[in-house]
């Protein structure tokens, strides 16, 4: 009981950390405040956690191993993006887990791009989703029998600008992009997905030499 006690505490603290993050951002967030959302003496805080750095590094480091065991299952669940039903699924679980995550990751793009932050490793978390891509793609030319004829850093660019960060903008625009151009949350969805194919899917095509 001691432990799973320990497990909600722990869990309490990050959900409250993000959301504070989010609200005031990471700067203007203060432990005293987390520990009241919390519901915890702020003592626990520094049981768990060094300092509220280190809350903000397990959350990222959490958004990205769940990004990346998403990614996996999604690619095993849906191997064949030419086939519509298995696009649609896949785009779906992906939109989904984004704006999920949508707090999150407007912290990790908001302290990715301060010069002078502790947190602005976005690449080095991102190149965990692109390590499980590349090993993805290259399964796909073996049982071809193909020699891979593409670079990590082809990869690396590929994945990052025209497929992580328009599905991160996404999630971090989307509400603010509804009410600029009038759109529903469907017709924005629909749309986008649209986009998504011609663009990073399209590069996709190429790659697994279709």
């Amino acid at each position: 009981m001691a432990n799973k006690d320990s497990i909600n505490s722990k869990q309490r603290i990050l959900g409250a950390a993000e959301q504070i993050f989010a609200e005031v951002g990471f700067d203007g967030a203060r432990v005293d405040d987390i520990a009241s959302k919390a519901g915890v003496n702020k003592a626990l805080i520094y049981y768990y956690f060094e300092s509220k750095d280190a809350i903000l590094d397990e959350l990222f480091e959490k958004l990205m191993a769940d990004g990346k065991s998403l990614q996996s299952q999604t690619l095993s669940d849906y191997p064949d993006m030419n086939r519509e039903d298995m696009f649609m699924a896949f785009m779906e679980k992906n939109l989904e887990f984004a704006l999920s995550h949508k707090n999150l990751i407007k912290i990790a793009l908001t302290e990715s791009m301060k010069s002078n932050s502790k947190h602005s490793g976005l690449l080095k978390r991102c190149d965990m989703v692109i390590e499980g891509e590349l090993e993805y793609i290259k399964k796909i030319y073996d049982s071809k029998g193909l020699a891979f004829p593409y670079s990590k850093k082809e990869l690396a660019v590929m994945e990052f600008f025209t497929g992580i960060m328009p599905i991160f903008n996404y999630a971090a625009y989307s509400d603010a992009f509804e009410d600029y151009y009038e759109m529903s949350e469907t017709e924005l969805k629909e749309t986008f997905i649209r986009v998504f194919r011609l663009t990073h899917m399209s590069a996709h095509q190429k790659l697994y030499g279709k």
